[in-house]
Formats: C-alpha cells, structure tokens, sequence
C-alpha cells in the first residue's frame, strides 16, 4: 500500500456543487471545499500514475491510458482511503458530531431521548443535550488518541481538538474573463471564490491500493491540484495502513449493545434521505442520530469535456446511534474501519464504531 501525501505549494480551490452563473452578484461567494473531495484527489493521482507511464494529456483517445487505471467511470485496479488531514506527525479525524462545548471545552455528549416526539418523520427519539448543558456542536478534528477516548465514551483534552481556524485559513479572491486574442479582460465577467490555504505543517493523506508493485513513481514530485491553476507538493511512501482502537471491551459488558457509527470520511447512498432517516446499517435498529447537512459535489468529466451531474454526499462526522442484542457483537466488530454506501472503492463512507450510555 502507498500513502500519498499532499502540501499545498499556494492556495487551493476545490468547488462544490454550486454553479457559476452569469449575473450573480459580487456578495455570492464560492467557498472551497475542505478537505479536498477525493473526486478531485484520486483524478490527480491516477493522472500522475498515467504521466509516470508515459501517458501525456496530448493522447486525445484513450489507446495510452494504462487499463490498470480504469476510465472515467471506473478506478480500475485502484482502491483507495481518505482523504484524512495530518498535522505534523499526526493524523487527524472528524469529530463526531455527538459533543456540546464551547471552543475546544467540551461540556457534554448527545444521546437518544428516552421519550418519543411527534414530528414529519414520524414518532422518533431525537438526540438531548443532558440537563441543558450550553454550549455548540462541536466541529473539527481530533488526533488519534482523542478519537479513541471519544468512541469509548470519553471526554477530550484541549491539546487533542484542532478547530478549522488552526489548520487553514480563508482567501477571499476575484477573478476574470480574459480574452485570449487580445489578452484583456473581458467587460462584466467577473466571478468570486473562497479559496482555503493550509498552514505550514497541515498535510492530505490518500491511501492507495492496487498500484502494480512494478510501477516506479517518483517519491517527490509538483502536480498539478485542485482548480484555478493551483499545484501541490506530493510525496509518495510505502506504508501500512493507519488505524483507531475501537472500545470492544465497553460493548462487550453491555446488553443491549449501544454503539454509534460515526462517518470518518462523507458518505455516498442511493436513497438519502432514506439513510438520514433510518441510518445506514439497514439490518440493525437506528435509534437516533445526529446528522450535518447534506453537501452537493461538482465535477467534470474529461472525456466528454462536460459537468458531472452533481453527487450528493452525508458529511464525515455524521453520527447514527443503534441498540442491538449481544449476539450480533461480532457483526459490529466488522463494520469498525470498513465502508459503507456507494463507491466505496474511493474512500467514501468510511466508519468509525463507538459506544453510548443511557441516561439513568
């Protein structure tokens, strides 16, 4: 397995499903996506394989293209994990969205409601904050020992939290139409974007599986990544895969069984709102949830020079909660680390298991 680990040179744009329109007005920003989609992480990775083969974007059919890479609709041989940010020598992962604080003070968990509320989706047990606590739900990233103690129903320390504001910053940019021939702007066709720039020491992790073990790829290497022109520094090693402790020992002396599965990368389902509704274990009983909203993603197809329809995505965090008898502990223990949903085999739909305790 390689990991390809990616530093950005300048700021990167990465767009969603947003259109831009002729005519907007200047207060319709277009903000980065952040982390990068792998749709766009994988297309620089699988370009890069191609180049190395000798592939160039010259090659107007696809007679060139390595088949171990696959098409435009395929991976080929190619699987991948990710994208995970790391910061220094840490890797980072997703709070789940299950915890109220104040910055990086965490007060209290939600958990499923003992009562059932009356609402469109019907007679439900919905997420509480346990005697009112204040504070917000907290986003952002934890490193991998923080990751731990919150799935085995611990609280975190300040020092293991990294809120947004400490891993990249926003850049408010405009730009224009230009007129190749005469290499001036052209009137009235201006546009606006949000681009993200990662601090010094902020990296994006891939992992990569079914590279042929005869492919030689430069360890360090300048691609190009991401829109508007931007590039990334990449570097390429051998490694074993990355992976967080999942409490068994806390479920195992519980019955019934309480545990929640949390997205560590977003998610992709074929009935949406089915899945935010009733979780996406279809075989197990959701009890509740806690859910960020859903995030429409753009891309372009470059065989045929068009937009991708858009795909919609349940964000990394999302939290299904589930109660279930001991007999099916050893069915939870697969799910750990495995991927659920849709395109799997591009890193989406990755979960993480963790435990949940009953109010008394």
């Amino acid at each position: 397995m390689q990991t390809w680990t990616f530093r950005a040179i300048d700021s990167w744009f990465f767009r969603d499903g947003t259109p831009f329109h002729s005519g907007e007005t200047a207060g319709l920003h277009h903000r980065s996506m952040f982390p990068p989609p792998i749709s766009a992480i994988q297309g620089a990775i699988r370009t890069t394989l191609a180049r190395s083969r000798g592939w160039t974007e010259r090659d107007k059919t696809d007679i060139y293209w390595p088949k171990e890479l696959g098409d435009y609709e395929s991976l080929g041989e190619l699987s991948f994990r990710g994208p995970y940010l790391r910061w220094r020598n840490e890797r980072l992962y997703p709070i789940p969205l299950t915890l109220i604080g104040d910055r990086k003070r965490v007060n209290h968990r939600l958990i499923p409601s003992y009562s059932t509320v009356s609402c469109d989706m019907g007679n439900v047990r919905l997420v509480e904050i346990p005697d009112r606590k204040k504070g917000k739900l907290l986003t952002g990233w934890v490193n991998k020992e923080g990751m731990q103690q919150i799935l085995a129903g611990g609280f975190l320390k300040e020092s293991q939290i990294y809120l947004p504001s400490e891993l990249y910053q926003s850049e408010f940019r405009i730009g224009l139409q230009r007129d190749n021939h005469t290499l001036q702007a052209n009137e009235g066709y201006l546009y606006s974007s949000v681009h993200v720039r990662p601090y010094l020491e902020v990296r994006i992790e891939v992992e990569v599986t079914g590279i042929p073990s005869d492919w030689k790829v430069a360890n360090n290497q300048l691609i190009p990544f991401g829109g508007e022109g931007r590039f990334a520094d990449v570097e390429v090693t051998e490694s074993k895969t990355e992976r967080i402790v999942m409490p068994l020992d806390r479920l195992e002396n519980s019955d019934p069984v309480r545990f929640y599965m949390s997205l560590l990368t977003p998610g992709v389902f074929a009935d949406v709102k089915k899945t935010i509704e009733r979780g996406p274990l279809a075989d197990l009983s959701c009890v509740s949830g806690s859910i960020s909203r859903v995030v429409s993603q753009g891309s372009w197809d470059q065989k045929h020079n068009m937009p991708r329809k858009n795909l919609l995505m349940i964000p990394a965090g999302s939290t299904w909660f589930y109660e279930t008898d001991q007999h099916m502990l050893e069915t939870i223990q697969t799910l750990h680390h495995s991927k659920i949903g849709n395109r799997t085999e591009y890193g989406y739909g990755e979960i993480a298991i963790g435990r949940w305790t009953a109010k008394k």
